[in-house]
């Protein structure tokens, strides 16, 4: 009998006041208001510093050296007139052939992985038009790398 009613007490879960709840919204949008529009980004880059866990820009790992990669993509667009300019500005115009729904390119490309290197070319050709995507294979060293949009879809050695 002596359990039951420890369980009782135990494993009551602990609720918030409703009231100090509804108090503590209220302070959040009256500080808000009194906020200019430069202390609220500060805060708010502040709070995805902290969420993220970076104290500033991203730093380079130790030992990770600049590689050349070599793109072999296929990009499909809604808009390929809109995204070629940022095509060629990334990749350069002579590697860029038209295809019937975007582009295939070749090119050479410098960075610290292939990762990198295909979330930065596909986010700057989301940027002119979002429903853009990738089909690129990055080789370096012996090692191909394939990406479907942002993902990984396989690594291979020769």
């Amino acid at each position: 009998m002596l359990s039951g009613w420890y369980n009782q007490c135990v494993k009551r879960k602990r609720r918030k006041n409703p009231y100090a709840v509804a108090l503590g919204r209220r302070g959040g949008k009256a500080r808000l208001t009194k906020m200019t529009r430069e202390e609220r980004v500060r805060v708010a880059r502040a709070a995805a510093r902290a969420r993220w866990g970076r104290t500033g820009k991203a730093k380079k790992k130790a030992g990770t050296a600049e590689k050349s990669f070599t793109l072999a993509a296929h990009i499909s667009s809604g808009d390929p007139v809109t995204i070629r300019p940022v095509l060629s500005q990334l990749v350069g115009e002579a590697g860029i052939t038209p295809a019937a729904d975007g582009f295939q390119v070749r090119a050479e490309m410098t960075g610290t992985s292939a990762r990198d290197l295909n979330r930065m070319l596909l986010t700057a050709l989301r940027r002119a038009v979002k429903k853009t995507r990738l089909r690129a294979e990055w080789t370096t060293g012996g090692t191909t790398e394939r990406f479907f949009d942002y993902v990984a879809k396989s690594f291979r050695s020769t």
